[in-house]
Formats: structure tokens, C-alpha cells, sequence
């Protein structure tokens, strides 16, 4: 009877031990899975800060393959820099307008961004093919800008008023503003570029040069770069002549009147007619080394 009392007390103390370890393992799953629950929701806020249902452009600055990423990533959200232009462009009605380009730059992979959106210009497949071409220039620019480059992501915003920004004019500015960042550069106030750019980092003629200046004046820019050969332009006259002869007919006189059309052109001089002064280059290297401040 004793020996069977004994075993129903170590019966018993065991049956505790279980249900004690039992707790203890209760409590130790529910510490964890709230550790896993703060864990995901810090996590989630932070993934918050990188991504943004903003459509994005991705060009690759080693391939230079432009790719429409939806929902794409926001590398740049935490920026480190960034550049801001003002954009000469021409409206549909053709007098001049001013948009803006911000560039920022961030650590990262070689990654580079146009943002659109609902806040931003339409941007049509010129200004695409003109980020690539303004990221090779800048590698051509030094090898610190070509390894800069491999080791930061780029954001390219238009803004504005204008309902879309087209063409390639803004290839010198992406490609002034992008040497910029990567040599850590900033850019003197009050001045702007115009011009398309090329592999070789030349800058092309473009249109509407007088008009842009008149757009940029306004704005409050006070130094113009332009294409080489384009701080001269031509105005248009159109002028009309009548000439009238008189002849008889035997039974009255008769007034005969021809109209001729001549058009003439006027050389204009851009900074003088717009009172701002507009330097003439030849590609983004010269450019930078004229609007980079010191």
C-alpha cells in the first residue's frame, strides 16, 4: 500500500513537471510569434520607403536597354544628392516654355530611373534615348565618373506645366547634370542648356533657340549655352507688292493689279535681341566645366 502511495506521488509530481514544461513551451512560441509580427512590421515599413506604385523607365547604364518597369522599385526614395534645371522647350502654338529636371543620385548598382506619373510630363522615346546617351557621355567624362556610375542609382524627373516634353533637347542638360553628381559637383544658379547629345558627348543643333531664350529671361536665367552656330538666328519677313497697269479696251479703261510675295531674312543675334547671354559649345564636357561651381 506504502510503495503504492509512492508511485501515485511521482505520478503526480511528473504530471506537474509536464504541464509546467508545457507552459513554459506556450510561452516561449508566443514570445516568438511576437517577435516575428514586430519583425514583419518594421520590415514592411521600410520596404515601404523603397517602393511606390509610380511607373518607372529602367535603363541599365551597362546595357543601356530602356525597360517600362510597373510598380517598379523606388531606389532613390532616401536621396543622398540631387541637381535641378531648368528646361527650355517649345509649346505646340510654338512660343517658348520652361519645364524642370531634377536628377538625384543615390548608392547603388548602375540603375537608372525616369520617373512618370501623374505629377510629371509625358516624356516621348527621344528623352528615353537621350538617358542613355547621357549616361555614356558621363562614363566617357573620367574613370571616377565611369566607376561612380557603376555604384549609384539615377532618378530623372520632368515637371512642369507643359502637357509632355519631347525631342531630344534635353540630352546636354541630363548629360551636364549627370557628371555633376558623379564627381559630387554642383551647378551654378541661373544658367541652362540646351541641345541634343551623342555617344561622343558633342552637342547637336536643335530648334526654337530664340524662343527658349525668351522663355528662359522670363524665368530668371541670365546664361543661355546653346549649340555651336546657334546664338545667331534669322527672323522671316514676309513683304507684299501690288503692281497695277492700266489699259484700254475700246470701250472703257481697265486696272489690272498683281500681288507678289517676297520673303526676306534678317540675321538676329540672340543675346542682344533677348538681353541674355547665350555661349555657344561644342559638347557636355565644355558645357560642364562652364556651368559646374567652383
Amino acid at each position: 500500500m506504502k510503495h503504492a502511495q509512492t508511485q501515485h506521488s511521482q505520478h503526480g509530481e511528473h504530471n506537474q513537471h509536464s504541464r509546467r514544461a508545457h507552459n513554459n513551451r506556450d510561452k516561449l512560441l508566443m514570445v516568438i510569434l511576437l517577435v516575428g509580427i514586430a519583425a514583419a512590421f518594421i520590415v514592411g515599413l521600410e520596404m515601404g520607403r523603397y517602393y511606390s506604385p509610380t511607373q518607372s523607365v529602367y535603363v541599365d547604364s551597362q546595357s543601356n536597354q530602356p525597360a517600362i518597369l510597373a510598380n517598379a522599385e523606388r531606389t532613390l526614395a532616401a536621396q543622398n544628392t540631387k541637381i535641378s534645371l531648368l528646361l527650355p522647350a517649345i509649346k505646340q502654338n510654338g512660343q517658348g516654355a520652361v519645364a524642370q529636371l531634377d536628377v538625384e543620385i543615390k548608392n547603388g548598382s548602375g540603375r537608372s530611373f525616369l520617373r512618370v506619373d501623374g505629377t510629371n510630363p509625358v516624356v516621348d522615346q527621344n528623352t528615353q534615348d537621350s538617358i542613355k546617351l547621357a549616361l555614356i557621355t558621363a562614363q566617357g567624362y573620367s574613370e571616377k565618373t565611369r566607376q561612380n556610375l557603376r555604384n549609384s542609382d539615377l532618378l530623372f524627373t520632368f515637371s512642369g506645366t507643359m502637357g509632355s516634353v519631347g525631342g531630344e533637347s534635353a540630352g546636354a542638360a541630363m548629360s551636364v547634370a549627370t557628371i555633376a553628381l558623379l564627381n559630387g559637383k554642383k551647378l551654378k544658379p541661373n544658367i541652362a542648356i540646351t541641345g541634343s547629345i551623342s555617344e561622343n558627348g558633342s552637342i547637336g543643333e536643335i530648334g526654337g533657340v530664340l524662343e527658349k531664350a525668351k522663355a528662359l529671361k522670363n524665368a530668371g536665367i541670365t546664361t543661355f549655352l546653346v549649340p555651336v552656330g546657334e546664338s545667331i538666328t534669322t527672323r522671316q519677313e514676309v513683304f507684299q507688292n501690288e503692281t497695277c497697269n492700266t489699259r484700254d479696251i475700246g470701250n472703257g479703261i481697265v486696272q489690272e493689279c498683281r500681288t507678289s510675295r517676297n520673303v526676306e531674312s534678317t540675321p538676329v543675334n540672340i543675346s542682344q535681341e533677348v538681353g541674355i547671354t547665350v555661349i555657344e559649345v561644342n559638347d557636355a564636357y565644355q558645357a560642364y566645366r562652364l556651368m559646374v561651381a567652383q
